[in-house]
């Protein structure tokens, strides 16, 4: 494996990665917290990669956009929140296009 996939793997993946999600967490949560004026409750960051508890088969997938933590109220799993910010992206960007095309 040359150098540069290497470096590009170990160093540049994760910082991308780390900036991808956390501009898209970041813009969903300022949105759904404007829009539902502060009523939901989201799923901290960190939590980002965190499945529901229960009695599942190992096959099974959890759908759920709730993320259910012992002890504490639902909240809105981090990856919604990321997707709503993908989709801001995604509008403001179909947004220009349509403003700057000819």
């Amino acid at each position: 494996m040359p150098l540069g996939e290497v470096i590009g793997e170990a160093i540049l993946r994760p910082i991308l990665e780390l900036l991808f999600y956390g501009l898209t967490y970041w813009t969903g949560f300022l949105l759904l917290k404007a829009v539902t004026l502060g009523a939901i409750r989201l799923a901290p960051l960190a939590s980002i990669n965190e499945k529901n508890r229960s009695k599942r088969k190992w096959h099974q997938i959890d759908w759920s956009i709730w993320l259910h933590r012992p002890r504490q109220a639902r909240a809105l799993k981090a990856e919604c929140t990321c997707l709503v910010g993908m989709m801001v992206f995604a509008a403001v960007g179909i947004g220009i296009y349509l403003a700057t095309r000819d």
